[in-house]
């Protein structure tokens, strides 16, 4: 709501008969989701073409949006020359989330990279990971840096399972396992094990590298995660739906399953 609110004004220049109130914005948007209908295109969603056929022509499934932030980005030296200095390393964090115990964490996860003669970059993130009683010259702990910049020079990822850096790891071609905090996450970790691309959600010590079939079906996702055009798709459905002389319509009334606006108690 607070989203909206922000960019109404901006809505309403491009389509003046466009709805700017957000109860009325709900009632546009009111959606049943049947979790056994059948789930087909972008690439990792797996939604139809045709997508589930009581959202109506009011929903669009488009492809990932990424920003290019690697091009801008200068990485310390210490970083580049640690990654050079030995075989591709693994990706340890949880961005923004909370994280329980974290000198706990971070011990499991040094003592799993320790045991399988890997090496690490562990995120700090908001969680406060990273805190090491001594260093390590197989971990490399990270304070932030751009996903596009270092996913690709990564052997595979382990994290939260948030929408951007699950995109943002298998674009990159990085088996991954997530780690399932709250929210969505829960279903990109069960859509990244079903498309081959990861064990399923499952912490982070059960977590094997060795499956070369999993290496093989992300770098086929890769691609076909590349060649969509998240971003063409998104502005063209903006388009679609915000015409500038567009009165209006009647909005579509769910046929079953979640509504958001009994949700809200919107009558």
């Amino acid at each position: 709501m607070v989203s909206f609110c922000k960019i109404s004004p901006n809505i309403k220049r491009i389509s003046p008969n466009s709805p700017t109130n957000f109860s009325t914005l709900i009632s546009l948007v009111s959606i049943a989701f049947d979790e056994e209908e059948v789930l087909g295109d972008p690439t990792l969603t797996g939604y139809p073409i045709l997508i589930v056929s009581d959202w109506g022509s009011k929903i669009d499934v488009v492809g990932f949006c990424f920003l290019d932030l690697a091009s801008n980005y200068q990485p310390p030296n210490s970083l580049v020359e640690w990654i050079e200095a030995g075989e591709r390393p693994i990706y340890i964090g949880f961005g923004s989330l909370p994280v329980e115990q974290p000198q706990e964490m971070t011990q499991i996860i040094v003592e799993a990279l320790e045991i399988t003669g890997r090496r690490g970059i562990i995120n700090k993130g908001w969680g406060g990971l990273g805190s090491l009683a001594e260093p390590k010259d197989f971990v490399y702990v990270l304070d932030n840096c751009p996903h596009d910049w270092l996913f690709p020079r990564c052997m595979a990822v382990v994290h939260h399972g948030g929408a951007g850096t699950t995109a943002a790891g298998l674009k990159a071609a990085c088996p991954t396992t997530i780690v399932p905090i709250f929210g969505d996450q829960q279903f990109w970790g069960e859509r990244v094990h079903a498309r081959g691309l990861g064990p399923p959600p499952i912490p982070i010590a059960e977590f094997s590298l060795e499956n070369l079939q999993v290496k093989e079906r992300t770098l086929e996702v890769s691609k076909a995660i590349e060649s969509e055009d998240g971003v063409g798709g998104a502005v063209n459905a903006f388009h679609k739906h915000f015409h500038r002389n567009r009165t209006l319509a009647k909005p579509e009334a769910p046929k079953r399953g979640f509504s958001v606006r009994r949700l809200l108690h919107i009558s």
